[in-house]
C-alpha cells in the first residue's frame, strides 16, 4: 500500500481538517460561554489525543513506506 501519492494526501488533509473542525466547535462553545462538566472535559481531551495520535501514525506509515520504496528502486536499479 502506497501512501506517498495522492492517498497520503487526501488521508493527512482528511485528518488536519478534522481535528481543526473539532478544535474550532470547542473553542465556540467556550466563547459563547458554555460550561463543561469534568466528563466533558475528558472527553474532549480523549479525542483531541485519539486524533493527534491517528495524525502521526499517518505520517510515520507513510514515511516508511516511501523509504521502502526507495530501498526498492536502488536495489533493483544494482
Amino acid at each position: 500500500m502506497d501512501l506517498v501519492g495522492s492517498r497520503f494526501s487526501l488521508l493527512l488533509t482528511i485528518e488536519i481538517l478534522t481535528l481543526t473542525v473539532y478544535v474550532f466547535c470547542i473553542l465556540l462553545n467556550v466563547i459563547c460561554g458554555s460550561k463543561f462538566s469534568q466528563r466533558d472535559t475528558i472527553f474532549s481531551a480523549v479525542v483531541f489525543v485519539v486524533c493527534c495520535v491517528i495524525l502521526v501514525a499517518t505520517v510515520v506509515l507513510a514515511c516508511r513506506a516511501r523509504t521502502t520504496t526507495r530501498i526498492t528502486q536502488v536495489k533493483l536499479a544494482s
